[in-house]
This record gives structure tokens, sequence and C-alpha cells, in this order.
């Protein structure tokens, strides 16, 4: 489906057992619409890329950031930023595209991926067939058989 969510955060999905699902499409749009309103930015911005911020560009690869803040936010069990003031400075920060810091703990491939999709440049995000096909990788493999997820 050809959908941009434009309100990607963890309280927008939603889990039923193991599986989960994105909720609340309230904000969304179709991709294949040239429909945009430029004085709207919606969404929290500590999941929001830059150009939306900046640009109000909405997209699926802004989606993809977000999506990279929840895998973040799942992982660790924090809000990204979660040690800074949400202030004037933090928001300057989150315009330019400032990175939360990954704990040293998380795996090489995870912050492999978190990173792709905080690339500043849309196109360079992953898209979300790579994101779940690196999630599958990563969790379905033995070596990580006690890997242990943030509490949300």
């Amino acid at each position: 489906m050809n959908i941009i969510h434009r309100d990607l955060h963890t309280r927008n999905v939603l889990i039923n057992g193991d599986m989960p699902y994105i909720c609340d499409f309230g904000c969304s749009i179709f991709s294949d619409l040239s429909y945009e309103k430029p004085d709207k930015v919606y969404g929290v911005r500590l999941y929001m890329a830059p150009e939306v911020i900046n640009d109000k560009k909405s997209s699926k690869e802004a989606d993809i950031f977000g999506l990279g803040r929840i895998i973040f936010e799942v992982i660790t069990g924090r809000l990204p930023f979660h040690e800074r003031k949400n202030d004037f400075f933090l928001q300057f920060e989150l315009a330019r595209g400032i990175k939360p810091e990954i704990p040293k703990d998380v795996s090489r491939s995870l912050k492999d991926l978190m990173n792709k999709c905080w690339e500043i440049d849309p196109e360079n995000r992953p898209n979300a067939e790579y994101i779940c096909d690196a999630l599958k990788e990563e969790f379905n493999t033995e070596s990580n058989s006690n890997v242990e997820l943030g509490s949300m």
C-alpha cells in the first residue's frame, strides 16, 4: 500500500502477541497523491525527519526515519534523547538531524540499521522491506537467542 503515515512513534504501534501493528492513520496520505498542506507538520518531533521539520515534506523516507527512532526506543527501552531537556536547543538540533547516542551494548548490525534510517539524505534511507529483512536476520539467529528488548 502506498501510504505515508506522517505520525510514526511508539504510541502508534500496537502489539498483539509478538506481532506489531501500526495504527492511527488520521494524519496519513496516499503517496501517489500530490496533496500536501505546506502549513502543517504532523507528528512527534523526536521521531520526525529533518526534512519534515524544516521543509514540511512528508514522504515514505520520512516515515523510515521515524521507524528508526521506534527501533531505538524498542531496543533500548528509552525515548530518543531521554537524557536531554526538550528545549529550543534540542529542537534546533533535531532540525539539523541529530542522532541519539546508541548504547554500546547494541549490536553493530542494529546500530548500522538505525543509522541508515537516520541518514540526512532521504534517498539514502532503506525501504521497509530492507528493514524487515534486517530485523528478521538480527533476531532469528542463534547468537541472538538471548537478546532482550527494552520495555516500552
